[in-house]
């Protein structure tokens, strides 16, 4: 928490060293999917791993507390003056995609890119069907991630093998899908406060590619049921109702 000047001015004479981009007194009512909150006073968008990890070493060196934010769509924030440093990982949103393997294409994303960009990237420019009912989910994929979300029959964890994460001294570490304990609208990150999700690796089968209009057809379906069922007039975070079907609960 940056209580005293001294120490804030410190802080933003780093981030401009670094180059790190950050904004002043960001407005969660202006900016916030519920657009309901107070104000950050320093919102921080690390673009690489590297400004990340430079991030994590001046917390500690500094002993700053810290806080990590995704996409701003399911989190609600209190009023007022928010001092602690804020993290956004929206910059930070690389796809690399790997087709060298037998009947497997590999993914690994940046955790900081929308559930959106992600599916409509692998939909559009690799055919690949598996995620079409997680479009319209306003969060990121390390939101998604940690949340393990689900909507009309695609589930996140499907295709997802490993996470990257960097704790808060800076050391990465991967976990596989056992490992990250995905259940109900849960994984083992609510309990790994003190990590960041930084990448996911995603496998698909071969056999998941799809024409095209097949798959734009499954978007375009599900696209008209969430404007046909879901109140859109005013901010929201869709619907209350949810299946744990996809878990044989």
């Amino acid at each position: 928490m940056l209580e005293d000047t001294n120490t804030e001015n410190i802080f933003f004479e780093f981030l401009k060293k670094k180059q790190i981009s950050f904004i002043e007194n960001f407005e969660l009512k202006k900016n916030s999917w519920l657009k309901a909150g107070g104000t950050f006073r320093l919102y921080i968008q690390p673009k690489s791993l590297s400004e990340i990890k430079d991030l994590l070493n001046f917390f500690i060196k500094n002993k700053l507390k810290f806080y990590v934010v995704g996409n701003l769509s399911n989190v609600i924030f209190r009023d007022g003056i928010i001092k602690t440093p804020i993290i956004n990982l929206k910059k930070y949103n690389q796809i690399n995609v790997d087709q060298s393997q037998n009947d497997i294409i590999k993914i690994n994303v940046c955790c900081g890119i929308s559930i959106f960009k992600f599916v409509t990237f692998i939909s559009n420019n690799l055919k690949i069907s598996g995620l079409e009912g997680l479009v319209g989910i306003p969060g990121s994929i390390g939101g998604a991630i940690y949340m393990n979300a689900s909507s009309y029959d695609s589930y996140i964890s499907e295709f997802l093998k490993e996470v990257e994460v960097v704790n808060k001294e800076g050391h990465l570490k991967r976990l596989n899908i056992k490992e990250i304990e995905m259940e109900w609208r849960s994984s083992i990150f609510h309990k790994m406060r003190e990590v960041i999700i930084l990448n996911a690796i995603f496998e698909f089968p071969n056999k998941n590619i799809l024409n095209t209009e097949v798959i734009k057809s499954r978007i375009h379906k599900n696209k008209n049921h969430r404007i046909k069922f879901q109140e859109k007039k005013s901010p929201n975070l869709g619907s209350l109702f949810a299946t744990k079907d996809l878990y044989f609960q």
